[in-house]
């Protein structure tokens, strides 16, 4: 009886302790949802489904349509406070911008991650530090100069001779952009460019593509102890070793050749920073381990989402040949045959610019931004956000938002122009690199590679749907949202 008595005491220990973990748990997840904007259901320990949905971009969506524009969602047991209206985002991200600037402190997952030293995982005073010599050494290096200009319709000119080797017949575009594209952010930060065929070369894009194939879930979790034995985490902690060797090895080379009165490129750029910052607070901002961190941000984000839009670019010309026609004859009414195409034409040239403007909106390869946290605890629309809570910005809503597109599910480049065709307009809503302090540094350089490749295809090709290839196909969502892989029939005009 005596262990009887003993056993039921344990078990209501047990029982007590359980109880006890329970209410403490409780009472602390109350506390941090208390005050935050409206929930809809979600799995309790596990989240809200959204996050885990194959087309979260447009579930997103729907939930800001039910819940005004602000509303929290659930990662487990964490909160994640979304915004879905340009107003709300404007607000938020113009007005009170300080509060939002913040990146996710990924404490867990950093050492796999390689975060140290990044510019997109960074914030405070060295996001800002480093922010600023990455715009500053893409202006130097010809963001917005003719001297780029040059450099990408010489690219274009490759890519096209590339195509045109497929005349005819029906080719899948995606490496050949890709090789095009990376080499644009390749000479601007490692100085050089590749042939399409090197061999490192393509094993450094098949990395990046293993990157930026994967999910949101899957880089929020991916730090975790556990993950590291799963086999999708595997290859993706493989490529991310993959993408930092390459980098740093091209840090190396450019520290061995390095001449302070010769800046030849990012890293250098980067370099000569650090070498500023021997003895002041911002030495561990510039440390020289960490160059190769900032390097693979820019050459990262200048390459994928680039490389989707043109991707995105060519399937709506196949899709919509009326399209098509209309910026070809604007090409040959303004360029011709006989000269390549050049940003000065941009301005005389309203429908291709608002084609290249309308393929943003419809198909935006940045359906939410990184996610954000907050620095401190802030009142905003009338909900209480405490500090640390993750912050979600879902440019896909804005993009697609009835309040502020006329049938935003069809394309159409004329919402972009004038009634009498001869201009541009920028809606309030067109949004697609951001807005704040934190929207992407190479806007320009994307605006310009965009154009000088689009007007170089239309210019040289027509664009076909290979016969077996369905149309309107979803495309894949992970860190960008891209086209399934495709082909198309390439003509020579």
């Amino acid at each position: 009886m005596e262990s009887l008595g003993t056993y039921l005491n344990i078990r209501l220990l047990l029982v007590f302790a359980s109880t006890f973990l329970i209410a403490v748990w409780f009472l602390r997840w109350r506390s941090l949802h208390r005050g935050l904007p409206p929930s809809p259901w979600y799995i309790p320990l596990i989240g809200s489904p959204q996050l885990f949905s194959s087309s979260m971009h447009l579930d997103l969506t729907e939930t800001g349509y039910k819940y005004g524009g602000i509303y929290t969602l659930h990662a487990g047991l964490m909160p994640l406070v979304v915004l879905s209206d340009l107003h709300v985002i404007k607000e938020a991200l113009g007005k009170q911008g300080e509060y939002f600037n913040d990146r996710m402190d990924l404490q867990s997952a950093s050492k796999v991650l390689k975060l140290e030293g990044s510019i997109l995982f960074s914030s405070g005073r060295q996001w800002s530090a480093r922010r600023r010599v990455a715009l500053m050494s893409l202006r130097n290096f010809g963001m917005g100069k003719r001297s780029l200009e040059s450099s990408i319709n010489e690219e274009a000119r490759y890519l096209c001779d590339a195509l045109g080797d497929h005349e005819g017949k029906n080719v899948d575009p995606l490496h050949l952009i890709n090789n095009a594209v990376s080499n644009i952010i390749c000479s601007i930060s490692y100085g050089q460019r590749y042939d399409y065929n090197d061999p490192a070369f393509k094993h450094l894009l098949a990395n990046m593509e293993v990157i930026f194939r994967a999910s949101v879930m899957s880089l929020v979790v991916w730090g975790f102890p556990l993950m590291s034995y799963l086999n999708h985490f595997k290859r993706l902690n493989t490529a991310l070793e993959n993408l930092a060797d390459f980098s740093k090895e091209m840090v190396e080379a450019h520290r061995v050749t390095f001449d302070p009165d010769n800046i030849r490129d990012v890293i250098d750029a980067f370099i000569l920073e650090g070498g500023k910052h021997k003895e002041d607070d911002l030495k561990e901002v510039f440390r020289d381990d960490l160059i190769w961190r900032a390097i693979h941000d820019m050459f990262a984000a200048g390459t994928d989402m680039t490389t989707n839009t043109m991707l995105w670019l060519i399937i709506l010309m196949m899709e919509f040949p009326h399209v098509q026609a209309k910026v070809q004859q604007e090409v040959d009414d303004v360029i011709g045959q006989a000269r390549v195409p050049s940003l000065s034409d941009r301005p005389s040239m309203p429908y291709t610019e608002a084609t290249l403007m309308e393929i943003q909106r419809y198909r935006t390869v940045a359906p939410y931004l990184p996610p954000r946290v907050l620095y401190s605890d802030i009142k905003f629309r009338g909900f209480h956000i405490p500090k640390g809570t993750q912050v979600w910005v879902n440019l896909w809503t804005v993009l697609h938002d009835p309040a502020h597109w006329t049938n935003p599910e069809c394309f159409d480049p004329t919402r972009f122009l004038s009634e009498d065709g001869s201009r541009v307009i920028v809606p309030d809503a067109f949004i697609p690199f951001g807005i704040g302090r934190r929207s992407c540094i190479g806007e320009q350089l994307a605006r310009m590679e965009l154009f000088i490749f689009f007007t170089n295809f239309m210019q040289r090709f027509t664009f076909s749907r290979d016969g077996d290839d369905p149309e309107d196909r979803p495309g894949i969502l992970g860190m960008t949202y891209a086209p399934q892989p495709y082909k198309t029939r390439v003509t020579k005009r």
